[in-house]
C-alpha cells in the first residue's frame, strides 16, 4: 500500500507501521506456543476477536472435552498482551452476582464478610465450562457482552475492552445446561478444538511442563490503537452497496431460507449479528493478511466459525436431505458449508470496496 493511497484514504498508519504491528503479532504466536502445542486456528480466532474491540464485539465460545488446552491458551496469550485477566469456573452453584462481587470471609464470623470487585472488571473474563452455569447465572454476562459495561451498586460502570473467552463441554456431557440463545448470539465465534493429531500429541507429550516466564510482546494501549485503525481503515468502508456486505447478505438469508433451519423459514435465526460480525472479521482478516482492503474470500473463510454457535439445524431434517451422521454439531457444519458453496461471489464491482 503506497503512501499516496494511505493519504487518499485516510487510513492513519502507514505500511511499515502496519508490518511492524502485524509482526508484533506472529512474534505473540510465536510467543504462545512455547506453552501452546498446536492450535494455530484459535489463536487467529482469539487475535481478531480482541482487535474487534473497537466495535464492543470479541467474544469467543470453545467447544471441546476437557484437557485439549483450551484454558492455557487463553491465560498464556492475555500474559504475552499483558492483558488483565480473571476466571471463573461453571458450577451449578453460581449466582449472577458471582461475576460482579468477590469476598471473603475477614474474621472469626462469617459475618464480617469483604466485597470487593469480581471477576467481571478485567479485559479478557475466562468462563471455564461455561455450560456448567445454570441459564438464570448465564444471564449475568448479557450485559457485559452487550456494552461493554455493568449495573454495579445501581451504577454504570464500563468496562473497556472487555472480552469473554469461555469453554463449553460437548452437550451430551453429564451436568451441564445449554448457553441461551440470547448468549450465544454474542459470541463472535465458536470454536472447536479437536484432539491433536499425531505429531502434536507426541509434541505435547514430549514439552517441558515446567512453567515458563513469557515475553510481553504487545499490551493495552497498542492494542486499542489498532483496534480503533484497522475498523477504519477496513471495516467502515464496507458500505451497504459493497459486494462485501452483498455477500454477507445473500449468505444469511439463504441461511434463512434453508430446509434443515430449525423451526424452519419461519424461525427467527439467523440474527443480524453473524452478518455484522462477519464484515469484522474480514476486514481485520485483510489486514492480517496485508492486504489492501477486505475481499469476499475473507468473509467465506470466516462463516463456519462464525455462524454455528448460532445458526440453529434440525438434525431429523439435516438427516432427511441426506446430510450424514448423527451428531449435531457434524450436520450443522455440513448444512452451513452447504449454504456457502450455494453463495456465489459477485464478480461484478458494485463499489469500489470489494
Amino acid at each position: 500500500m503506497s503512501l499516496q493511497i494511505v493519504k487518499k484514504r485516510g487510513l492513519g498508519f502507514t505500511d511499515e507501521q502496519a508490518e511492524d504491528f502485524r509482526l508484533k503479532i506472529t512474534k505473540a504466536g510465536e510467543e504462545v506456543h512455547k506453552e501452546v502445542v498446536g492450535l494455530d486456528h484459535a489463536i487467529l480466532a482469539l487475535i481478531i476477536a480482541l482487535l474487534a474491540g473497537v466495535s464492543r464485539r470479541g467474544h469467543v465460545l470453545f467447544e471441546a472435552a476437557p484437557g485439549r488446552g483450551k484454558t492455557l491458551l487463553v491465560k498464556k496469550l492475555s500474559e504475552v498482551l499483558d492483558l488483565a485477566y480473571s476466571r471463573v469456573q461453571g458450577t451449578p452453584d453460581h449466582e449472577p452476582m458471582d461475576f460482579l462481587y468477590s469476598h471473603e470471609v475477614t474474621g472469626k464470623s462469617i459475618k464480617e464478610i469483604l466485597f470487593a470487585r469480581g471477576p467481571i472488571f478485567t479485559n479478557i473474563l475466562l468462563a471455564d465450562e461455561l455450560n456448567r452455569i445454570p441459564p438464570k447465572s448465564q444471564s449475568g454476562l448479557l450485559e457485559p457482552m452487550e456494552d461493554a459495561a455493568v449495573t454495579f451498586e445501581n451504577q454504570r460502570v464500563e468496562l473497556p475492552h472487555f472480552h469473554l473467552f469461555a469453554t463449553q463441554n460437548p452437550i451430551e456431557t453429564d451436568g451441564t445446561y445449554r448457553v441461551s440463545e440470547a448468549l450465544m448470539d454474542r459470541f463472535m465465534f465458536k470454536i472447536f478444538v479437536d484432539f491433536p493429531n499425531k505429531n502434536e500429541l507426541s509434541r505435547i507429550i514430549a514439552r517441558d511442563q515446567r512453567p515458563k516466564e513469557l515475553k510481553k510482546i504487545l499490551d493495552l494501549e497498542e492494542l486499542a490503537r489498532w483496534s480503533n485503525l484497522i475498523y477504519n481503515a477496513y471495516v467502515l468502508p464496507l458500505s451497504h452497496d459493497s459486494v462485501i456486505v452483498d455477500y454477507i447478505s445473500r449468505i444469511l438469508i439463504n441461511a434463512h431460507n434453508h430446509p434443515a433451519k430449525l423451526g424452519g423459514i419461519k424461525g427467527e435465526a439467523p440474527s443480524v449479528r453473524p452478518g455484522e460480525d462477519l464484515k469484522i472479521v474480514a476486514g481485520i482478516s485483510a489486514f492480517l493478511n496485508g492486504k489492501d482492503k477486505a475481499a469476499q474470500a475473507d468473509v467465506k473463510n470466516w462463516v463456519l466459525p462464525v455462524l454455528r454457535g448460532r445458526y440453529p439445524v434440525s438434525k431429523t431434517e439435516a438427516q432427511e436431505l441426506g446430510y450424514p451422521g448423527n451428531h449435531i454439531n457434524d450436520l450443522t457444519d455440513q448444512v452451513i458449508t452447504n449454504i456457502v458453496e450455494n453463495t456465489p461471489f459477485v464478480n461484478s464491482r458494485v463499489t469500489q470496496h470489494d
